[in-house]
């Protein structure tokens, strides 16, 4: 004997309010829905699930990599209720996370997504000697925006907090000062969350 229970899930987000899933099904055993979520701060997502005939249980969780899933509910929707999840998804993603051996200069590229203003988190450590820190938006081959451009000892770590105002493509540059010599290297590392 096959039991089936018919199932439709709703799910919409907020900011620019789109439907990510609309879809109603005969439900057998289990069904899985997937899709990305662009997140800046916190992000609204609204889930609805009702069920014709018999109980069924909704999972919601988030797989940033193959180790880490973060459940953010585990609830049962019977077919007297219909179940209304309101979910706050927080993340912040990190952009760039690199240790490496400079001997002159090095640069990352990365594209961010800005809704208003975005805040990015950049942290350079320099083990042995002095670099040279630049960040700057490419708008076009003709407008370079620069955010900023300090210097980074190995006894201070460079921690810049930058308010982000325009989408597109940044760019980060570490640069080792020439005064030791071209031949001499240090380590970096690099981190960038946003």
């Amino acid at each position: 004997m096959i039991i089936a229970s018919a199932v439709a899930a709703y799910v919409y987000s907020e900011y620019v309010p789109r439907v990510l899933v609309d879809d109603s099904l005969t439900l057998k055993e289990s069904h899985q829905w997937q899709f990305d979520l662009y997140v800046l701060g916190n992000r609204n997502v609204n889930i609805t699930v009702r069920t014709v005939q018999y109980l069924v249980f909704v999972t919601f969780w988030y797989q940033q990599n193959q180790a880490a899933t973060t459940y953010l509910f585990d609830k049962q929707v019977t077919n007297t209720t219909q179940g209304g999840f309101n979910v706050s998804v927080q993340q912040s993603g990190t952009l760039v996370d690199d240790s490496l051996t400079l001997k002159e200069s090095h640069q990352w590229q990365f594209d961010l997504y800005v809704l208003g203003n975005r805040n990015v988190n950049i942290t350079v450590r320099t083990v042995q000697y002095l670099v040279f820190v630049t960040f700057w938006h490419q708008q076009n081959q003709a407008a370079t925006t620069y955010l900023f451009d300090k210097q980074v000892t190995n006894t201070t770590q460079g921690g810049f907090n930058v308010s982000v105002q325009q989408g597109g493509t940044y760019y980060l540059s570490v640069q080792k000062t020439e005064q030791y010599g071209e031949n001499v290297t240090t380590l970096v590392h690099v981190e960038v969350i946003s």
